[in-house]
């Protein structure tokens, strides 16, 4: 090598032709080129065709002025060594952790870090971090209400104190050992770069009418759905037939389903009974049907609801499709054998879609005074709703997604007990989490609260149900009323 290129090699002044270099024989690069120039020779057959060094220096700028994904780090304790008695202003969470459960903290946080950062384009995320399992009861065992249980305890007192209450303007991740629990990403509306492209034109314009009905209430309920109905008259609609009132709660459905008091599930050609032999031992865990939900009249109150439910649904099925690929389990080809999918919702590849409206007293004299509970009794609604009990959605598989709007919203909270979690939640925000495994409910509030839900339960996605018994396709044919 001349002496005066070992100079500019030694001075770092050689300009070297990356492309030339590039294009020659890698396996040749001690016959081709000097020493000193190899190591620019690997880094350019790594990088491909080299970048303008002032777009180089502009993404390192970007890079260094880019806000942190993590603003904050927080460890729920063992919820299952909570003492209901213990002191009620102890914190359940702390900043600080030993060196073990930090580093489990962010190996469960590495899978997620591209969704936050490109597709949900999140900063500042608060990380939640469960030092255990937040899967079983727990403390909380006592105030548990699904359908097999008994009588429970009132939820509230000393065991919720010392809970984590979450600032609802800045997005919020929870994990535990090896495993994402839930994602809160506040103001869907203003992310629009992950949802929009699912979505037509028209569909874009109702959810932008909607947004703008949400400011007060009597906006909101006088806001038209379709020609035959408006927002207050479908909900006076439906409000009607105690089929559609779930604890407290109108609750429409649109999903293929296994529902265990559906008796259709047996009412098919190759339905099979559980079969066990002589000493006990099941030989056949028999065969059950899914079953399609029913819609009603195509002018009906339920149905004009699909103004709003499809372009949501879609919005919330978008955000699902941003998770890794094992939290978002597809429902198998043959669940939708001789069917659009749900009916009504184009697109919409989940099994189960559900819109859940909450109110309070005194918002208009067309809504209900009075409420529903699980016994069909009518009771008065008072001046706050008295939320959702504490459950899990048993029937889940993995994640799904919860998309929040209103008008005039006070309270209405969402607990994550085992998590220590209170998550405010403003209108227009979505939780994606594993409902089936961490409990859940929601607070009293006031206002008009709408909620949309979206999953796919295991019998849809692995062709069981909760026993073990083997699903076989739905006909098309509606539910029957129960």
């Amino acid at each position: 090598m001349p002496e005066a290129t070992k100079a500019k090699v030694r001075h770092g002044t050689l300009r070297v032709r990356l492309r030339a270099l590039a294009r020659d024989d890698p396996d040749r690069p001690c016959r081709q080129y000097p020493a000193a120039l190899w190591d620019a020779f690997h880094c350019a057959r790594a990088l491909g065709p080299p970048l303008a060094r002032a777009a180089i220096g502009q993404i390192e700028r970007d890079r260094s002025q880019r806000p942190a994904l993590v603003g904050a780090t927080l460890f729920a304790e063992d919820h299952a060594a909570v003492d209901a008695d213990a002191e009620a202003t102890r914190s359940r969470t702390r900043p600080n952790a030993a060196a073990p459960v930090q580093r489990c903290a962010a190996e469960a946080l590495g899978p997620m870090r591209r969704s936050l950062l490109e597709h949900f384009q999140l900063a500042d995320v608060t990380h939640l971090h469960h030092v255990a399992d937040p899967h079983p009861d727990g403390a909380y065992a006592p105030y548990v209400r699904q359908a097999r249980r008994a009588s429970t305890q009132p939820l509230g007192g000393q065991i919720l104190e010392g809970h984590y209450v979450h600032t609802p303007s800045v997005p919020l991740l929870a994990t535990s050992e090896g495993r994402v629990e839930l994602l809160f990403v506040p103001c869907i509306l203003a992310r629009a770069a992950f949802w929009q492209h699912a979505l037509s034109t028209e569909e874009l314009r109702t959810v932008n009418r909607l947004a703008q009905a949400c400011t007060s209430v009597p906006s909101l309920l006088m806001l038209g759905l379709n020609e035959y109905h408006t927002v207050e008259s479908a909900i006076h609609g439906v409000a009607k037939s105690a089929a559609n009132w779930h604890n407290g709660v109108v609750h429409l459905r649109w999903s293929v389903h296994c529902n265990k008091n559906a008796s259709a599930i047996h009412n098919f050609a190759g339905a099979r009974k559980k079969k066990r032999n002589a000493s006990g031992a099941v030989t056949d865990p028999g065969a059950v049907a899914l079953v399609y939900s029913n819609n009603g009249p195509a002018h009906g109150p339920k149905a004009a609801f699909l103004t709003w439910v499809r372009p949501l649904a879609l919005v919330a099925q978008a955000a699902l499709r941003q998770l890794p690929a094992e939290y978002f389990p597809r429902v198998l080809p043959s669940v939708w054998r001789g069917l659009e999918l749900l009916e009504g919702l184009p697109g919409v590849e989940c099994s189960y879609v559900s819109l859940n409206i909450f109110w309070s007293a005194g918002l208009s004299p067309r809504l209900p005074n009075t409420w529903r509970d699980s016994a069909k009794e009518h009771r008065p609604l008072g001046a706050r709703h008295g939320g959702l009990y504490l459950h899990r959605d048993n029937n889940n598989d993995k994640m799904g997604a919860i998309l929040v709007w209103g008008a005039a919203l006070e309270g209405f909270d969402q607990r994550y007990v085992t998590l220590s979690l209170r998550l405010p939640i403003p209108g227009w925000s979505l939780v994606i989490g594993d409902f089936r495994h961490l409990l859940h409910c929601v607070t009293q509030g006031a206002g008009l609260r709408f909620s949309l839900v979206i999953a796919s339960h295991t019998s849809t996605t692995q062709g069981v149900d909760e026993v073990g018994r083997e699903v076989w396709a739905p006909s098309a044919e509606p539910e029957e009323e129960e």
